[in-house]
């Protein structure tokens, strides 16, 4: 039997709220988790929603670097141009 994950609706708004927000006004988003504000679902839900949005940012930005093949080798974990 498959079990279902059951979010709530509070925590599931404030996500998609912190993630919209973080994209399209980021210094709002940042102020208002910066604020005293107290702690239930839909404000644990909107900082979620900010960190993801800025975690897959930072993956996007990860991705456009060039592979210039001189770094650590990862199979033997140490620097190609030792």
């Amino acid at each position: 039997m498959q079990e279902e994950l059951i979010i709530d609706e509070k925590y599931q708004k404030g996500f998609n709220h912190g993630y919209v927000l973080s994209e399209h006004e980021p210094q709002f988003a940042k102020m208002l988790t910066q604020k005293n504000v107290p702690a239930n679902e839909y404000f644990t839900g909107f900082k979620a929603g900010r960190e993801q949005f800025g975690l897959e940012k930072m993956r996007d930005r990860l991705k456009d670097l060039p592979d210039s093949g001189k770094g650590i080798d990862k199979s033997k974990g140490m620097d190609k141009n030792i």
